[in-house]
């Protein structure tokens, strides 16, 4: 991170705005390299916004929870179809497993990108979204996490990194 700030690869209000899932924290067959690297995305985020937060650069990862679209459908149908059961019924179980009730639009979700790039989000970095419970599995050992975003305040105070060496 510091290379790359003293590169000037980061403008002075650069916004980093991650996607990550519950994959980090939960285990999933065949799912290993996918969570290694939503972990580390998360890890990284962290450490721009401590390393870099004092130079106005803001670093967050966004983790939205079962968002309509493409692939929730084929999840979805790949579940119906491996447990016997209609389409509609997998649906509304993943639905009632969020918080909200129901799944996440992308549109939503755009904004909330939209908001963690604009100047408004200034003083929001660190933050990562986590899942609101209650949280349930399904029978197949997916979840569906609810959709919510909770920031940390992180500031270089925090990190153990190498005082006054950069950037210069």
């Amino acid at each position: 991170v510091q290379d790359l700030f003293g590169r000037k690869l980061f403008a002075p209000d650069a916004r980093v705005v991650g996607m990550t899932s519950e994959g980090n924290e939960v285990s999933w067959r065949g799912y290993a390299a996918v969570s290694a690297a939503k972990v580390a995305l998360e890890s990284v985020s962290r450490a721009i916004a401590v390393e870099l937060g004092p130079y106005g650069v803001t670093a967050n990862a966004v983790c939205p929870g079962s968002v309509r679209g493409d692939r929730m459908g084929r999840v979805i149908a790949a579940e119906a179809g491996s447990r016997g059961v209609g389409v509609a019924q997998v649906e509304a179980e993943y639905a009632s497993a969020q918080s909200i009730a129901r799944f996440v639009e992308p549109e939503e979700i755009a904004a909330m990108v939209r908001f963690l790039a604009s100047p408004a989000a200034t003083g929001t970095m660190g933050g990562q979204a986590r899942r609101s419970p209650p949280r349930r599995s399904s029978s197949s050992g997916l979840h569906a996490p609810a959709a919510r975003f909770s920031t940390s305040s992180w500031s270089g105070r925090e990190s153990h990194s190498r005082s006054g060496a950069w950037p210069h």
